[in-house]
């Protein structure tokens, strides 16, 4: 019962996970579908700011992605079926980051938006925490829509208002989490996320 491309979503989910028993290919195969749609839909509304919200996002999925497989210590093959196709940096280019083990990591996203969130990455692949580089990939895609709250018509007000209030989402859950923990004030703030307005 659910519309075109959620169906196809769902029931190639769920062959994965009947198949594999494995829920994270699960979500992998969700998250594909999901970015091809963001896409797909920048893509037929013609915005250039949309577009590039969309191809940040993805470039943000893919650097995390490619962080969180250099410290499981996994293969670039391993990675390249995580990859989504559609953002700035190619997915081969991620993909040859990979295979030095994560040289020139900093280097690469150094110029984009994510370059902060690189250089985090790169110290996290040292064996520092993964905190510091989730917040700066979330931070950056909130710069990016910083301005659009200067844009008085158009869908860039709108989609900073979506993701802002996304980011309150997100940081709730961070505070809640974190007060359940027990952990500091100053701890807890360190974490949270940016908002665009």
């Amino acid at each position: 019962s659910l519309p075109g491309r959620l169906a196809e979503a769902a029931e190639e989910g769920r062959e994965v996970l009947h198949t594999t028993r494995d829920p994270q290919l699960m979500e992998i195969v969700l998250d594909r579908w999901y970015y091809r749609e963001l896409l797909e839909t920048a893509e037929k509304a013609q915005s250039g700011f949309l577009l590039g919200y969309v191809r940040l996002v993805i470039d943000s999925a893919n650097l995390r992605a490619l962080v969180r497989s250099l410290r499981m210590g996994k293969s670039p093959q391993f990675l390249a079926p995580v990859l989504v196709e559609g953002g700035e940096i190619p997915t081969e280019e991620i993909l040859a980051v990979s295979a030095e083990g994560g040289a020139g990591l900093a280097e690469r996203w150094a110029s984009t938006p994510l370059g902060q969130a690189a250089e985090s990455g790169a110290e996290a692949l040292k064996g520092g925490a993964l905190t510091e580089f989730e917040k700066r990939c979330d931070n950056a895609v909130s710069a990016y829509l910083s301005d659009a709250r200067f844009i008085p018509f158009g869908e860039e007000p709108v989609l900073a208002y979506l993701a802002a209030r996304e980011a309150e989402f997100t940081n709730l859950r961070i505070l809640l989490l974190g007060r359940s923990m027990g952990l500091e004030g100053s701890v807890i703030r360190s974490r949270l996320r940016e908002s665009c307005v």
